[in-house]
C-alpha cells in the first residue's frame, strides 16, 4: 500500500502524459516490422490521387455557368482577394522594414538566476517515483515546479566584469525582502508601498481658492483635477503633481496630456478638492516635523531613513511570489 503524498506537486506527478506513465521495461513494438506501414502509405497515396482525378473529371464534365450570379463571378471575386491579400502583404512587409512589428528587446542585466525548488516538493517527488518505480521526463518535472510560484525561490546574484567592477548592481528592500536594480527603484517602492510606516497624513478643511474659475486643467493620464490655469499656484501645482505621482513620464509629456475641462460640474468638483489642505507629519523622527509638500517628505526620507530601508547586496534570495510581482 502507497503512502500518502507530502504535498500538491507529487499528485500532479500523476497527471502526466500517458507516455509519460508507461512501464518502460515494456516494449509495445516488439515484433512489429514496419512492411505494413509502408504498403499502407503507397496503397493510402493511390487511393487519393484516384479520388483527386475523379473529382476533376467530375468538374470538367459538368460546366460551370458564367455571368452574373454564376460560379465565374466567384472565381474573379477569389482573384480579388487574392490581390488584396497580396497588398496587405506588401503593407506589412514595408511596416516591418520601418520597424513598426519589431518587438523591443529585453535589456540584458549582468546578473546570475538560480531557481531554487522547494526541498519538500522535491522530496515528494523523488519519493513518489521510488514508490512506482516510474521514470518521468525532467523537463516536465522541472515544469510542474515552475508552473506555482509557491514551489520555487530564486536566488540573484550580481556578476564582476573585467576590472572587477559589478555589472549590475542589486539592491534590497529591508521591509519586505523585494529586490531591486537601482537604489532610486527601491525607494520608490519604498514610500508608495510603506508610506504610512513613517509619516502621517493629515486633511484639514479650508476656505479654499478665491477667485471666478471658468474652467479647469484635469490630467489625462489619472483623470485627477490638477487646478484652474488662471490660479496663481497653477505652475507649482504642476510641478508638485509631476513629480508625486508620474515622475517617470516626461515632464512635457504629462502636460501635452493635460485636458481643459468647462462644464460647472467639473471646476465645483475642483473647488471642493481644494478646500482640503494636506500635511505630512513624521512618525519616527525624535522630534515630530510637518511638511507640506510631497518632495520634502521624499528628501526627509532619503536623508533619515534610506540606510535603514535600502541595503546593496551582493546577493540576495526572494520567493516566487514576491518575483512575480
Amino acid at each position: 500500500m502507497s503512502e500518502e503524498p507530502e504535498n500538491d506537486l507529487s499528485l500532479d506527478l500523476q497527471f502526466l502524459p500517458e507516455w509519460a506513465q508507461e512501464d518502460s521495461g515494456k516494449n509495445k513494438y516488439e515484433g512489429h516490422s514496419g512492411n505494413d506501414r509502408r504498403g499502407q502509405k503507397q496503397g493510402g497515396g493511390q487511393k487519393r490521387n484516384n479520388q483527386r482525378r475523379g473529382d476533376d473529371s467530375k468538374g470538367r464534365s459538368v460546366g460551370r455557368p458564367k455571368g452574373k450570379g454564376g460560379r465565374g463571378d466567384k472565381r474573379n471575386s477569389g482573384d480579388n482577394k487574392s490581390v488584396s491579400r497580396e497588398s496587405r502583404g506588401e503593407y506589412r512587409e514595408r511596416d516591418r522594414k520601418r520597424g513598426h512589428f519589431q518587438r523591443p528587446k529585453a535589456p540584458q542585466l549582468d546578473l546570475r538566476v538560480d531557481f531554487i525548488p522547494d526541498e519538500q516538493g522535491v522530496g515528494s517527488i523523488a519519493k513518489e517515483i521510488k514508490l512506482t518505480g516510474r521514470a518521468y521526463p525532467l523537463f516536465q518535472i522541472a515544469l510542474l515546479i515552475l508552473n506555482r510560484p509557491s514551489r520555487y525561490t530564486i536566488k540573484l546574484s550580481t556578476q564582476k566584469k573585467t576590472g572587477e567592477n559589478i555589472g549590475q548592481r542589486l539592491f534590497q528592500c529591508k521591509l519586505d525582502g523585494t529586490a531591486w536594480l537601482t537604489e532610486e527603484q527601491c525607494v520608490r517602492h519604498a514610500l508608495s508601498s510603506h508610506f504610512e510606516d513613517f509619516y502621517e497624513t493629515k486633511k484639514t478643511e479650508t476656505e479654499g481658492p478665491k477667485g471666478n474659475f471658468t474652467f479647469v486643467a484635469q490630467c489625462g493620464v489619472t483623470e485627477e483635477y490638477l487646478g484652474a490655469p488662471n490660479h496663481h499656484d497653477y505652475q507649482n501645482i504642476l510641478i508638485s503633481f509631476h513629480a508625486e505621482r508620474l515622475s517617470r513620464m516626461p515632464f512635457e509629456k504629462f502636460k501635452s496630456r493635460i485636458r481643459i475641462r468647462k462644464e460647472e460640474e467639473a471646476v465645483q468638483a475642483w473647488l471642493e478638492q481644494a478646500k482640503w489642505k494636506t500635511q505630512f507629519v513624521t512618525k519616527k523622527s525624535e522630534s515630530e516635523v510637518t511638511f507640506e509638500k510631497r518632495e520634502e517628505v521624499d528628501k526627509h526620507f532619503r536623508e533619515s531613513h534610506l540606510a535603514d530601508v535600502v541595503e546593496e547586496m551582493d546577493s540576495l534570495t526572494v520567493s516566487g511570489e514576491s518575483a512575480r510581482t
